[in-house]
């Protein structure tokens, strides 16, 4: 996307230090003025160069004074606002245009000269190269004179006036053609370009190379007092600058003819031009905006801005990202919710693996670093829900990517994270009872809403907040998922479906149809805020479709604006309108109404999910989407600020340039261009694998039809006989019981189990037994452990089980099935309690892709949601799937349901067949050996390529 602008965008010189541009370096050095070339913020430079990445960084080169030089006269042609307004560069009068697209350019016209000046940084090295290609059309002689204004000062600090600047220079001898100063536009790149000069600046122990074709002229130093910055004024930030000045670089330019100035500095020695460095530029942008895969001209635009925030990290030796320019560092949090954006879809996996890898091996105490180290510092962990959204963003990057051995590394960090959550943590963050994080304490705020002023807390949010707690059931979503993929049983499943219940019974506020913000027990806990957005944007969540439905209705009504959410409605007494001043009335507004741009992402997909992707939502979207070009074209140029203020957001606040903001709106335009479901199809939770793509593609070709094949398991695959009312199993459990001082007599127990499993099966479709278990030791006034419920659920379990072995011929069965390219699912009415086990010590697990258990799912054969949950997690398409199983009602008729072709199998274990439900084949003689099925799928799908060869005929 190529931003111009003309002069009506600087009418006044306040209208022209509106916008500004922003190019950086990879290692957290940055080059960044309005877009009149002057410097309205003491961040601004030319080169503002890190010493050591990320965040060590000092202002070399703070801006360029440049000058029109014709028989006497001296015409400014750079801009720079003063404190003294009669000393005020008003060279913008004759800046004609303004364009940036890789890089900025300036085009001046002055008394018949034009000067298009170019600027760009090297990426790894703190280099900023300055190209001035001047045609003087005139009939008099001119001379370009730049005079670099210096700092040498650390980010943010004022200039020593103590400092003293020495220049040492040497001259190289230049081209004959060049003497005659009579060059060709564009002819010294292609020769590499015509150096005359170079040297080094020094000072405060600190140096500069710089190298030109112009002549330099050394003089005694002095300093400019009183630059003004005035959007660090408006802030309560230091208003007023120093710079010093020694030296200028000047080019001479005859009557009638045309040449270039170079100018390149860079902490080491300098082994390019100007011109290479400007190519490179062009060509290292082209090369993201294709990787990142999007069609649309704004997105490519944001992959190529989101790739600004990545930076090396010193400290770690690993990539990092900066949180925002010109102000912010490097934080855990930012990151972890950035990234999705800024690296995955963007299609920058390796640099996201190695962001994702830093974290991880700082990792202490289940928690993730907030705040990195800086030389002998250690990380700063106050943030509760950087770990969490670490998990997220490893499975993000699974979804994105297939990457399984990525999974696997990070998976003992992921586990190490939960176990930590459950037993408690720093900052008092643990698993309450029921299951709901908590979080903060004291003075530490440790959610994203984190200001503190002193003792104030302006957000406090202690007690259970209620989008780390949407994280929370969303990372045990995540762990039962890989972990299922992984073959690690964990029992993740059992706590998030607890998790669920907790949350919806203690976060819903039906009065307001919406979610509580945190639960505490303060006045706090019913605002509408902005957080409870992520608990219908995760790509695991607790809540109905009704109720995510009115959350997201409710969000739009209270918080959207066109550039972000609001953090608090507008009609709470604690709403403040309006963000700046001083820094404590900054942070007293800083979430207390102040639109935040990265909530909008979260806002826009959960839209889309609860409107199922429809033709229409799409179109919503992309229409108010659209208005983020204007933003892209205020503040920082083809970047997303930070904030806005929350009455009415015009102009952007905070930082100009904000790394979550990009990412999440960037997932915006992705999640636009995808594949989706029609409307009436359900939602899919996870994009498809490959494996439906390959699996049209092997029908087209004449492979295999059933590309993926689902089973069921008792009595399909495995062949179980269970005896609960032996006399036998309720001695011993009540003997068990027992032994924990819950005391029941047999007869007791039985009657007590039978009861509670008829209440929980009022209340679900079906149930966790574990529960039960647990409700046992709770009726007798025990308080059981987690482990205390498994452990009574697998002795009965054992009790109660007569024999329990596979098929003859199904591991040989399954086996020929995947070597044939098929795709293997498992649909069971079970247990996980148990059944994940059986399947260990049977060897089942390793065969299958997916193991649905419908204890996991709340819901059972042959309801159609069981079948379809299998179909839209994994991506299937129904024609492609055969449904394989022994009862003709809950595998059959469920699985006709779905769409899916099914095979029915007579066993041992079946039921009569009444013949009420017809499969598409069946096999009523009961199955003796398991690998006949090979034959009958084989004949099966000779069948189906018959009938659809004479559908097509």
């Amino acid at each position: 996307m190529k931003f111009i602008y003309g002069k009506q965008d600087w009418a006044t010189l306040q209208r022209g230090q509106e916008n500004c541009y922003l190019l950086t370096n990879g290692l957290g050095g940055f080059s960044s003025a309005t877009m009149l070339g002057s410097n309205s913020r003491n961040d601004h430079a030319l080169l503002m160069a890190c010493i050591e990445a990320p965040n060590h960084r000092c202002n070399m080169i703070h801006r360029l004074e440049e000058r029109l030089e014709r028989e006497g006269e001296s015409i400014p042609i750079s801009t720079q606002e003063y404190v003294d307004k009669s000393r005020n560069e008003q060279g913008f009068r004759f800046l004609c245009s303004f364009v940036f697209e890789d890089y900025p350019c300036w085009t001046y016209q002055v008394n018949g000269v034009e000067i298009v000046k170019e600027l760009a940084m090297e990426q790894g090295e703190n280099l900023v190269a300055v190209r001035y290609r001047i045609s003087n059309r005139s009939k008099k002689d001119a001379a370009l004179k730049v005079t670099p204004h210096l700092q040498f000062a650390a980010k943010g600090a004022a200039l020593d006036r103590k400092q003293i600047f020495t220049v040492q220079k040497k001259t190289e001898e230049a081209y004959p053609d060049e003497k005659a100063g009579n060059i060709a536009a564009g002819e010294d790149c292609k020769r590499g370009a015509v150096i005359k000069e170079q040297g080094k600046i020094s000072s405060q122990g600190l140096e500069v190379y710089f190298k030109t074709n112009g002549e330099t002229e050394c003089f005694a130093q002095s300093f400019s007092e009183d630059l003004y910055y005035a959007y660090d004024a408006c802030d309560g930030r230091m208003a007023c600058g120093s710079t010093c000045v020694n030296h200028c670089i000047t080019k001479k330019i005859k009557a009638g003819a045309r040449s270039e100035l170079e100018i390149v500095y860079s902490m080491k020695e300098i082994h390019t031009t100007a011109g290479a460095v400007l190519e490179e530029a062009v060509r290292y942008r082209k090369e993201l905006e294709e990787a990142c895969g999007l069609k649309s001209e704004a997105g490519r635009t944001l992959a190529k801005s989101a790739n600004q925030f990545v930076a090396e990290r010193a400290s770690t030796k690993g990539k990092t990202m900066l949180a925002g320019f010109p102000f912010f560092e490097d934080w855990g949090r930012d990151t972890m919710i950035a990234l999705a954006g800024c690296c995955i879809t963007t299609g920058q996996t390796d640099t996201a693996k190695s962001i994702l890898r830093t974290f991880a091996a700082y990792t202490r105490d289940g928690l993730m670093p907030n705040l990195f180290p800086e030389g002998k510092n250690a990380p700063q962990y106050n943030t509760v829900d950087a770990a969490l959204l670490f998990i997220n963003a490893v499975y993000l990057f699974y979804e994105k990517t297939g990457d399984l051995s990525f999974a696997e590394e990070m998976y003992p960090v992921m586990e190490e994270i939960i176990a930590w959550y459950k037993r408690g943590t720093s900052y008092g963050i643990r698993m309450d009872e029921d299951g709901l994080i908590m979080a903060g304490q004291g003075l530490d705020q440790v959610t994203w809403m984190d200001v503190r002023v002193g003792k104030i807390l302006p957000t406090p949010r202690h007690g259970k907040p209620v989008e780390i707690n949407a994280y929370w059931y969303n990372a045990l979503c995540i762990m039962d998922y890989i972990g299922d993929i992984l073959h690690e049983k964990r029992q993740y499943a059992l706590l998030a479906k607890r998790v669920k219940k907790s949350f919806c019974k203690a976060f819903w506020n039906e009065e307001k149809g919406c979610l509580r913000d945190v639960i505490s027990g303060s006045p706090a806990d019913g605002q509408i805020r902005c957080n409870q957005i992520w608990a219908v944007s995760m790509p695991f969540t607790a809540l109905t479709e009704e109720q995510e439905k009115g959350v997201v209705d409710r969000v739009f009504e209270k918080l959207y604006t066109p550039y972000g959410l609001r953090t608090l409605e507008m009609e709470d007494a604690q709403f403040r309108g309006v963000y700046g001043g001083a820094q404590l009335e900054r942070d007293l507004a800083y979430h207390q109404g102040t639109v935040w741009v990265f909530p909008l992402g979260a806002y826009y997909l959960a839209y889309l999910k609860t409107r199922r992707y429809s033709r229409e939502a799409i179109d919503t979207v992309r229409r108010q989407l659209a208005v983020m070009e204007s933003a892209m074209r205020e503040g920082c140029i083809g970047q997303l600020p930070e904030i806005y203020d929350g009455e009415n957001p015009t102009f952007s606040r905070g930082c100009f340039a904000q790394a979550w903001s990009v990412g999440e709106i960037l997932r915006v335009y992705e999640a636009l261009e995808k594949d989706k479901p029609q409307e009436g199809v359900g939602l899919r939770k996870y994009e498809p694998d490959k494996a439906g793509q390959r699996a049209k593609e092997g029908q087209d070709s004449g492979e295999v039809i059933y590309r993926n094949v689902l089973f069921d398991l008792y009595g399909t695959l495995v062949d179980i006989h269970t005896d609960e009312e032996s006399e036998e199993v309720w001695k011993k459990m009540a003997l068990f019981y027992g032994y924990y001082r819950a005391y029941y007599a047999p007869a007791e127990f039985r009657a007590a189990f039978k009861s509670l499993i008829r209440e929980e099966q009022k209340k679900t479709e079906e149930i966790q037994i574990e529960t039960i278990f647990y409700q046992l030791f709770s009726r007798k006034e025990i308080c059981p452990t987690e482990s205390m419920a498994l452990n009574a659920c697998r002795i009965f379990r054992i009790l109660t089980t007569e024999y329990i072995q596979l098929y003859p011929g199904t591991k040989e069965l399954l086996e020929s099935l995947r070597g044939q390219g098929r795709r293997l699912y498992l649909l069971t009415n079970a247990q996980r309690a148990f059944t994940g086990l059986e399947l260990q010590l049977l060897g089942l697990d390793k065969y299958f892709e997916k193991i649905c258990i419908s204890s996991d799912y709340g819901v059972k054969k042959p309801n159609v949601r069981f079948f379809r949950e299998l179909l839209e997690e994994c991506g299937l398409r129904a024609e492609e799937c055969l449904m394989i199983g022994n009862d003709e009602f809950c595998d059959i008729a469920g699985g006709q349901g779905a769409g899916l072709d099914t095979l029915y199998l007579h066993t041992n274990l079946s039921s009569q067949y009444t013949g009420r439900i017809k499969a598409d084949w069946m096999q009523l003689e009961q199955v003796k050996n398991m690998t006949e099925v090979l034959d009958i799928l084989n004949a099966l799908e000779e069948e189906a390529k018959t009938k659809n060869q004479g559908s097509l005929a």
